[in-house]
């Protein structure tokens, strides 16, 4: 699911290119009003759009509903406190230049640090969340008790 059509257009190019267009759905939708019913899914993935979300509280709470018990949801995004050492790892395994647009991306991006993001999730229905990064994307991670 995205908020833009133009990139469920893209998505849905590049799934039909390999071939496995019957068995992804692809729908153009915002996050906090989800069209499925509760309790449907298993794990909900988000990847680098957290910062783009006009009231992510909505938005994890949406995803709460939609969540089996004991279901995951796992946010991926950027944030504006990367620790050092993940900065220098993923220089040395992405390139220096990749980091700095991503910086320049940053900068002009609303982005969350990662005390903001556990707030975001304290404030939902999940009431916690823990923090890890892969590579140079912080993973919040919460679970539907």
């Amino acid at each position: 699911m995205d908020i833009s059509t133009d990139m469920v257009k893209k998505a849905q190019e590049n799934i039909a290119a390999v071939k496995v267009s019957a068995s992804i759905l692809l729908e153009q939708g915002s996050a906090d009003l989800l069209p499925y019913a509760d309790n449907s899914f298993d794990i909900v993935i988000s990847t680098q759009s957290l910062h783009h979300w006009k009231n992510p509280v909505r938005g994890f709470n949406e995803i709460f509903r939609i969540l089996k018990t004991g279901g995951r949801a796992r946010i991926y995004d950027i944030i504006t406190d990367i620790p050092s050492a993940v900065f220098k790892n993923s220089a040395k395994e992405y390139g220096r230049l990749k980091l700095l647009m991503l910086w320049i991306h940053a900068c002009e991006e609303p982005f969350y640090s990662q005390q903001a993001t556990l707030d975001l999730a304290c404030s939902s229905l999940f009431q916690k969340g823990t923090l890890e990064f892969i590579g140079v994307l912080c993973c919040l991670d919460m679970v539907k008790d």
